[in-house]
């Protein structure tokens, strides 16, 4: 297995450059900042990339990180690699005057919050069409032309209204007139009503104690002889 830095591969690129992450902000579930990614590092013999570095040297394996828009989640638990983990044996150090200081080491629990996507519930608005009918009262006007025979003195009105004219009598009728007007007629209120629980949370820490014995002498053979 062959592990390279991306940056030092010219011959690589990633398929999927949405997934170059370097330079990205890293954070643990509980808001802390934990540096920003300096690289990605790739294993060649399976062309993949397996983990990424912070800018303080600290390396996350790939699946212990989750993508969340444009920064990086690392989960509580996680325990970057190159760092000693609890129970495993160093060689103790001696300082000047030959004392040995010894330090007891036991985990923390830090339990951290994320939101999480539930479910929920989509409104959405459509535009329907469908047939409407009134009853509307219309008045027509017709005109009617009658000729009738009559035979008596001409008057002076009759006289003075003799010569050429034209008189234009318009027959006039209503039609429909449509017009819409918008109206609201119904509400619809979306409510989100939050809740607050408490859930227990069940974990497994280690402690490093320091037993002290007392180491008694041996026998000295030359008593013995």
């Amino acid at each position: 297995m062959a592990k390279t830095p991306l940056s030092k591969l010219e011959d690589y690129e990633l398929v999927n450059k949405d997934q170059d992450i370097r330079g990205w902000k890293v954070e643990d579930y509980g808001g802390n900042v934990l540096g920003c990614i300096a690289d990605m590092i790739v294993d060649t013999d399976e062309e993949r990339v397996t983990s990424v570095v912070l800018d303080d040297h600290s390396e996350y394996p790939l699946c212990d990180i989750e993508i969340s828009g444009n920064r990086v989640l690392v989960g509580a638990q996680t325990i970057p690699q190159g760092v000693p983990k609890i129970g495993k044996m160093v060689p103790f150090d001696f300082d000047a005057k030959g004392d040995l200081l010894l330090q007891v080491v036991e985990e923390r629990l830090r339990v951290g919050k994320r939101q999480v996507e539930q479910g929920g519930v989509r409104v959405s608005t459509q535009i329907s069409d469908r047939p409407v009918q009134t009853q509307v009262q219309l008045r027509e006007e017709h005109v009617d032309v009658t000729r009738r025979t009559v035979d008596r003195p001409a008057t002076p009105a009759d006289l003075a209204a003799m010569g050429e004219r034209t008189v234009d009598v318009i027959e006039k009728a209503e039609v429909p007139l449509v017009t819409k007007q918008a109206r609201v007629v119904e509400e619809v209120v979306v409510k989100r009503d939050v809740a607050e629980r408490r859930e227990k949370v069940r974990e497994t820490v280690r402690r490093a104690d320091i037993e002290v014995k007392e180491i008694k002498p041996r026998p000295n053979l030359d008593r013995l002889l």
